[in-house]
């Protein structure tokens, strides 16, 4: 990796011979409240050949004597000598893997026992797979609720579906071969802060198959601290501006920067459109992606039709948010966009999705 974080901090401990064959990596800043959880979750793994490499970006808290008060041989701390922040703490600790399989994780996040294990046998099973993900559960004061999201497991969907946001994982849920990650040159970018991971799975997606788990094998901890919601305006910046760049390779075009927050806004974020023009904006967009990403992804009728579906269900997924402005003129748009009625909700869900945003609707104004 050509990154300037990677070359001026060297590891604090010897190396174990031979090398492991997963290395697990994770960064630390003041995160002492959740880490024993997370730490104790990865030491828990059924497979047990791994390292589990540490980066410390000189926390204040009591990260580090957390750290250091386990006695376990496959830990690798390495403390920051200056603070670095996420991207490049994360670069270094990349750089320091030497694992065939890099597996990543937060130091807020739970892996399940069997998580390691069971992407190790995907990419096994499936060697022209360059990263394998899995499905996430949210845990949130303490309680465990699923992710609603479906789950894509056909690398052309996923890599489809990334356009919108609907990657339906977490940074803690990554496992790739380090070697992809080489050739490619892949690291964090840290003009994309608080979006970094969302932008490297861009470009996972764009040079190498990604696989999925359908399973919840990762816990993704929402709290106040989150970095999603702690630098949520940054995040939003820059998660734009790498999606503009996203959206200029397939649709071989520029996008100036309004359109480029229509996409963030309208297709990432899912939020709700001001106007029924907007809305029809939107369409033109996903039609526009979609024809695009057919002539130079799919290459038969079946995954061709796959594409249509997806791209069909996001659409009627974006019109359901803006039914509360607009009611049936909403609808009437829904039917407009020819090449997105691939699929169709039922005139129930229709119903259902109309009664439930009129009545927010109403709520809003008592």
């Amino acid at each position: 990796m050509s990154n300037q974080f990677l070359n001026h901090q060297m590891p604090t401990q010897p190396m174990p011979s031979p090398a492991p064959l997963v290395s697990v990596v994770m960064t630390t800043y003041n995160g002492a409240r959740f880490l024993r959880e997370t730490i104790d979750s990865v030491l828990r793994q059924t497979l047990a050949d791994f390292e589990f490499l540490i980066v410390d970006d000189c926390s204040r808290d009591d990260t580090l004597a957390l750290i250091r008060s386990y006695d376990d041989a496959r830990i690798r701390l390495v403390p920051n000598e200056s603070n670095l922040g996420i991207s490049a703490s994360r670069n270094l600790a990349l750089s320091l893997a030497r694992g065939r399989f890099i597996a990543t994780t937060d130091q807020d996040d739970l892996s399940e026992p069997d998580r390691l294990r069971r992407q190790l046998d995907h990419l096994d099973k499936h060697p022209h797979d360059a990263a394998v993900a899995c499905r996430v559960y949210v845990l949130k004061d303490g309680k465990r609720s699923e992710d609603p999201m479906p789950t894509l497991t056909d690398p052309v969907l996923i890599h489809f579906a990334v356009y919108f946001g609907r990657h339906n994982t977490t940074y803690s849920s990554m496992f790739v071969r380090r070697q992809f990650l080489v050739d490619h040159d892949l690291y964090f970018r840290q003009q994309y802060h608080y979006a970094e991971d969302f932008e490297l799975f861009s470009r996972i997606v764009e040079l190498g198959r990604f696989g999925m788990i359908s399973d919840a094998l990762v816990g993704y901890r929402l709290h106040v601290a989150n970095n999603s919601t702690v630098h949520r305006e940054e995040m939003s910046r820059n998660g734009m501006t790498f999606m503009t760049a996203c959206y200029e390779r397939m649709l071989q075009r520029p996008v100036d920067e309004p359109e480029g927050w229509r996409i963030w806004n309208g297709l990432i974020e899912k939020f709700p459109q001001q106007s029924l023009d907007e809305l029809r904006a939107l369409a033109g967009l996903i039609t526009e992606l979609m024809t695009r990403f057919i002539e130079r992804h799919a290459s038969d009728a079946e995954t061709r039709q796959a594409v249509l579906v997806l791209a069909a269900q996001i659409w009627n997924d974006i019109v359901d948010r803006s039914v509360r402005q607009f009611g049936p003129a909403a609808e009437r748009v829904r039917r407009e966009p020819s090449a997105l009625l691939s699929w169709q909700p039922s005139t129930m869900s229709v119903l259902g999705t109309n009664a439930r945003g009129l009545w927010r609707g109403l709520r809003s104004t008592l």
